[in-house]
């Protein structure tokens, strides 16, 4: 049985230092879980903000530091 809200829009934030961020996170209570990767050169570490809403941080390995970052992204479950 899906819990209602379960099927919400995730926003996923860009990060430079996943590590240093999803810590900053956890030092301030919030819940999150370990960092994976999915896809080669991508890092993604998801959490639950205290009112329960789900978010993720995003970190990438970039190709030069003159190229931009591709713009942020909402995804569903």
């Amino acid at each position: 049985q899906r819990r209602l809200g379960d099927d919400a829009p995730k926003i996923v934030f860009r990060v430079a230092d996943i590590s240093a961020n999803r810590n900053e996170l956890l030092q301030r209570s919030v819940s999150m879980e370990e960092i994976r990767s999915p896809a080669p050169g991508v890092l993604v570490c998801d959490g639950l903000d205290p009112e329960g809403n789900r978010f993720s941080i995003e970190s990438q390995e970039r190709q030069s530091f003159d190229s931009p970052l591709p713009p942020l992204h909402i995804c569903s479950k």
